[in-house]
């Protein structure tokens, strides 16, 4: 096996002239260090304080108007960040940015945060770590959650009143009643979906200012330090409104609910509070559909730990359903 400082990736677009990043120690060659639905990081290089630097690009069309988005809101969160005494989560610091005119473009060159994804503690069934994980994400978006600049991204996708999704959703789930027996959900988990849905359509809408949101905080987009820090990464699907969106994978990673209740008692008192729970139960479930959906439709499997929270989600809601009907 090549050392992973050294090993040449053979498919990296190295831009004619990358940005110089003052302090930073170049790697030998860059290589890839991870893969998400649209975009790829390849190392750069590390700086003083030993944080590796890495070149963000898209390896789809559509990854490049997420990363355009990504470039221009995560320095106003790091700023969000730097006011605080004590943040409440980390986010990657753009250091650099390479045109879409340019070879390479575009790309974004920032700092990669270390540690371990949320979504493969999950996978391991550690629940004590899992819990610890989730009361932190509930903090931390209680204190992103604050009202959004005019000026923020408005998604048509997140953030939205759950009408607006209903047909998405309702399509995802005929694509689980129609697939593999082998591989659908039982019976009673695309149930926990129907229910959950209705009674999200049926609560209150959002009522509240639209507040700043991540947009996509789901396990795989969380990292744990090894100082025990949460960092929130993939900021490209940022948007505003409804907080039911972001608050919804608090159940994802929490079935139980008590990340929501971290949530519920360190949020600002936007909005019912009651409404917007039920709004974020399904939320949960739209997620926890898509993500099944595209694994019985031939996704690849680097989305299985996301899959695996899922099910573990609709399991969970169907044991509790069966226990104490709502």
């Amino acid at each position: 096996m090549s050392d992973p400082d050294t090993a040449q990736d053979p498919a990296f677009p190295v831009p004619p002239a990358l940005p110089g990043i003052p302090g930073m120690r170049p790697a030998a060659a860059p290589h890839l260090l991870g893969r998400g639905w649209d975009n790829e990081m390849h190392l750069l290089g590390q700086l003083a304080d030993g944080t590796r630097v890495v070149l963000r690009q898209p390896h789809r069309a559509l990854g490049r108007e997420i990363l355009r988005h990504e470039i221009a809101v995560l320095p106003r969160i790091a700023a969000l960040l730097d006011r605080e005494r004590a943040p409440a989560f980390l986010v990657p610091r753009v250091l650099a940015t390479i045109g879409e005119d340019e070879r390479g473009g575009p790309a974004a060159v920032v700092t990669w945060i270390d540690g371990e994804v949320v979504a493969d503690a999950v996978l391991r069934a550690d629940a004590a770590r899992t819990a610890r994980l989730a009361a932190r994400l509930g903090r931390a978006l209680a204190a992103l959650h604050r009202p959004a600049p005019a000026e923020h991204r408005r998604s048509t996708f997140r953030g939205v009143p759950l009408a607006a999704i209903r047909d998405r959703a309702a399509a995802d789930l005929a694509t689980l009643r129609g697939s593999d027996p082998a591989l659908r959900p039982a019976p009673e988990h695309l149930c926990v979906i129907e229910r959950e849905m209705r009674r999200g359509l049926a609560a209150p809408p959002w009522d509240g200012p639209d507040l700043l949101l991540h947009g996509d905080p789901h396990p795989a987009n969380l990292v744990e330090t090894p100082e025990g820090e949460l960092g929130l990464i993939d900021w490209g699907d940022t948007t505003a409104g409804d907080p039911a969106s972001d608050a919804g994978q608090l159940f994802v990673l929490d079935p139980g609910g008590a990340a929501w209740r971290a949530y519920r008692d360190a949020r600002e008192p936007h909005g019912d509070p009651e409404a917007l729970e039920t709004r974020s139960r399904a939320w949960a479930v739209r997620f926890a559909g898509l993500i099944i959906a595209h694994a019985v439709s031939g996704g690849d499997g680097a989305q299985a730990p996301l899959e695996a929270c899922a099910r573990r989600l609709l399991s969970a809601w169907s044991a509790d359903q069966a226990l104490s009907p709502r």
